[in-house]
């Protein structure tokens, strides 16, 4: 093969890439910069700061149970939803 049936043949495959690509429909994506989701669906979902410190947790418990937490700046839990077996002395 010759030098130029290479670089003819990079070049086109580049350009037909190019051309393809600018074309084409965007495909939506799980994600986009910019752009917020309007319906996310988990078993569980973090909620961190803008450090990545979690400030609260949204899911199930152990026994399948719903169950809303958040947590103060030290980790500890401040507020739950968490069913409590135990009775609480009035």
């Amino acid at each position: 093969m010759s030098r130029w049936n290479v670089v003819l043949s990079v070049l086109l495959g580049f350009s037909s890439g190019m051309f393809a690509w600018y074309l084409s429909p965007r495909l939506a994506a799980a994600q986009q910069l910019g752009r917020t989701a309007r319906v996310i669906s988990a078993q569980k979902f973090i909620l961190v700061d803008e450090h990545g410190v979690q400030a609260g947790i949204f899911g199930f418990d152990k026994n399948g149970r719903p169950e809303i937490t958040l947590l103060g700046p030290d980790g500890n839990v401040i507020w739950s939803t968490e069913l409590r077996t135990e009775r609480i002395a009035h």
